[in-house]
């Protein structure tokens, strides 16, 4: 038999007390940090020498007992700041165990050295440790034995979960439902040399391997995904995690009415696809998500909730992204004049990389508590990280459920899996292969009861795809569907939720009748709404998969920059002048102005109907229309743009997609500029008729009008098509009035 001792979950527990003491003032203890574990586990070695080396236990052995071995257990290292094989090297000695998960024997395969009897080393520096630790007032045995209480629970609910897992691919397998159905028509041919294609390099092999060829072997690109593929098997990872996420909900839920994400792009997008999923949880805060510069969307979130009753959520990967940087300026200064600056931290949380300026900022201003996430993921591949799960977590959303079905699927696309039978791999040799034959609008369709995935899909397969003038262009909330004869031949649909009860049954027949017409249709299947998890995992490897069959790196954003460059320059000049350089005036209304992209500066411009017609008459087969709007992302204007949208779609036959800015920038932006130049962009901005100030910033009023005006520059280098509307005075008239405007435009050409 075999007695386990934890090792990391040792480390984490005290780094946190030692953390907590150091905030406060102690720095001595700092040096104590990612010790404890170690120092354990080698006294805990001698305890095993002392009793199984001794003339009593020599006897038993005689008549035939054997040595209970210590295995050595949770040797992966939870700090990312921490060497990968520090729970490994140090701690070899004979007849013990160690329990090392995948990424932790990969490293030890790959660059580990093990020399024998480490354990052995270090037992006075160990005693030492634990001496320092005992004169802090840190009692290892109240440590350990709440370790060792939670240890069991976790056991006894990974074991229901196994059991939970049976029973759920029991009922998939009884129901008969394939998680990934293709229906494909005559693309089938193109994703058979697809899939072969990912056979030929060996893709499963290589992807659990890391191996940067699948996407590219230029040297600035294989750095990047070296970096970037830390999210292959973080649901294991963040599993364990689970009871110390549950426990500091629980104290959250305490304290907290609401909780606010601040963020952009992948750090927002998951809570915000999880709060609408999930709602309100009884007993724990409201989740709310802000991922906009408008003046008035900052405005309604801030009469929405109580300032004294929050915890807000500072989420960058970088540490420096500006968005977040502006919301916590603007919020910590509105808690620090409602509770005292003394106390604000507490009301504060972050999530981003080691190391950032965040990071260095959040222990400066004594945030409650900083989350250090693994900086191998990107932002558009965190929805399973702590970027996704912290938030979910201090909603009272099950984690641990979504780690789990999660977890289904790495295991459908494990490393032992052959290419033709993993789900992920099958669904983006489909999106892919089509792709490259011309079918790149990928037009995502929810059922009901996940309406607000196709966002957070959207911006992973947009950045992941758009680049080098080639991508897959997703399609969202392009409802309600329309006859076969409405769409073109470069149209694929996937409808996520396939199975799930109280379906749109309209929705689906359309989708069936598509089908019947010759468009390609894929399925995915869903049990229930928990298994959004699975579905963040099955498109990540999806969209890893298309990268490698259309030939991008599917793991940077070249473009991105760009606009946030363009914004910094245009702030810059602001500041120094008062004023923006704005784009030449063509045409204007008592409503609007019109600016003319690059690739549209021969529409005539003798008055705005003429204008608007000439630019939807320069939509070409394989094009699409991207309404892009930097004005409060509320209700009405959704509804309206969404009717302008649906309108252009049918009479042109053209895919067609709407995102509000700045959030879509970290999202479809990517595409917009680096993907091909099949777009027609039809940029509205406004005057917005109150500011509100940032600290030691300008006013978000300022920031919007810099960042609208960053984007339209980088779509004029680029020579895209398309429009700004700048619209005066009152914001809901003048929209209306543009789009009765483009309505008589579309009406005049039928």
């Amino acid at each position: 038999s075999v007695n386990s001792v934890f090792v990391s979950r040792i480390d984490t527990a005290v780094d946190k007390l030692l953390d907590d003491r150091i905030a406060k003032g102690e720095k001595q203890l700092g040096e104590l940090l990612g010790k404890a574990g170690t120092a354990n586990l080698k006294l805990t070695y001698q305890k095993f020498l002392e009793l199984f080396e001794s003339a009593e236990f020599k006897k038993l052995a005689e008549k035939g007992a054997h040595v209970q071995r210590p295995l050595w257990a949770s040797t992966s290292t939870k700090n990312p700041k921490y060497p990968d094989l520090m729970y490994v090297e140090p701690v070899v000695a004979k007849n013990t165990v160690n329990t090392m998960p995948p990424n932790t024997l990969d490293a030890l395969l790959d660059h580990g050295k093990v020399n024998p009897d480490t354990c052995l080393q270090g037992v006075d520096e160990a005693k030492n440790v634990m001496k320092q630790l005992q004169d802090a007032k840190i009692s290892m045995f109240e440590v350990t034995s709440k370790l060792q209480k939670e240890g069991v629970t976790l056991f006894a609910d990974a074991f229901a979960a196994l059991l939970g897992a049976i029973e759920y691919k029991q009922q998939q397998l009884s129901a008969g439902k394939e998680r990934v159905a293709l229906s494909l028509g005559t693309g089938k041919t193109q994703y058979e040399d697809a899939l072969k294609g990912l056979n030929a390099s060996d893709f499963i092999k290589k992807l659990w391997a890391k191996d940067p060829s699948l996407w590219s072997t230029q040297p600035e690109h294989v750095e990047i995904i070296k970096k970037a593929l830390g999210w292959l098997d973080i649901p294991q990872h963040l599993l364990e995690s689970v009871p110390t996420l549950q426990a500091f909900a629980k104290e959250c839920a305490a304290e907290f009415d609401h909780v606010v994400v601040l963020g952009m792009g992948g750090s927002s997008l998951c809570p915000d696809i999880l709060r609408i999923t999930f709602g309100k949880v009884e007993g724990f805060p409201r989740l709310h998500v802000l991922d906009s510069t408008d003046p008035q969307q900052i405005a309604d979130l801030e009469k929405a909730i109580d300032i004294k009753e929050t915890l807000f959520i500072v989420a960058s990967k970088s540490g420096t992204t500006t968005e977040p940087e502006a919301y916590f300026r603007y919020f910590h200064d509105k808690v620090s004049k409602a509770i005292g600056s003394a106390t604000s931290g507490s009301h504060f949380i972050a999530i981003t990389d080691p190391g950032t300026q965040l990071e260095k900022e959040a222990a400066e201003c004594k945030f409650r508590k900083t989350f250090t996430n693994d900086p191998n993921i990107g932002g558009r591949y965190s929805a399973l990280s702590y970027f996704g799960m912290v938030p979910a977590a201090l909603a009272g959303y099950d984690v641990n459920l979504l780690l789990d079905r999660a977890l289904g699927a790495m295991a459908a696309n494990g490393k032992s899996v052959a290419v033709n039978d993993a789900p992920g791999v099958r669904f983006g040799a489909a999106i892919g292969g089509l792709a490259k034959n011309g079918r790149d609008k990928l037009t995502i369709v929810t059922h009901p009861a996940v309406a607000a995935f196709g966002a957070w899909a959207e911006q992973l397969i947009a950045e992941s795809t758009g680049k080098l003038g080639k991508g897959i262009v997703p399609i969202e909330n392009e409802l309600p569907l329309g006859a076969p004869a409405t769409y073109s031949d470069d149209r694929i649909f996937v409808y996520v939720g396939a199975g799930l009860p109280n379906a749109d049954s309209a929705m689906e027949t359309s989708l069936q009748t598509l089908q019947d017409a010759g468009h390609p249709v894929i399925r995915l299947a869903m049990n229930d709404a928990y298994d959004v998890g699975e579905q963040f995992y099955l498109w990540e490897i999806a969209t890893a998969a298309a990268g490698s069959v259309i030939g991008i790196d599917a793991f940077d954003q070249p473009n991105v920059q760009e606009s946030k460059d363009n914004t910094k320059a245009l702030l810059k000049e602001h500041a120094s002048s008062g004023k923006f350089s704005e784009p030449a005036v063509a045409v204007a209304t008592a409503a609007f102005e019109v600016s003319l992209l690059s690739g549209s500066k021969a529409l005539p411009t003798g008055d705005v109907d003429a204008t608007l017609g000439a630019l939807f008459a320069q939509i070409k087969h394989g094009d699409y229309v991207a309404f892009t709007a930097y004005v409060d992302h509320n209700e009405a204007h959704t509804e309206l743009l969404q009717e302008v949208r649906m309108k252009v779609r049918d009479a042109h036959k053209v895919a067609t997609t709407v995102g509000f800015g700045p959030r879509f920038l970290h999202s479809t932006g990517q595409l917009h500029k680096g993907g091909p130049n099949t777009i027609v962009c039809v940029q509205i901005t406004a005057d917005e008729p109150f500011d509100l100030q940032i600290p030691g910033m300008t006013g978000f009023r300022t920031l919007i009008a810099a960042q609208s005006l960053g984007d339209f520059q980088s779509l004029d280098k680029r020579d895209r098509r398309g429009v700004r509307i700048h619209l005066k005075g009152d914001i809901d008239a003048a929209l209306a009035d543009l789009a009765g405007r483009i309505d008589d435009a579309l009406t005049a050409r039928a």
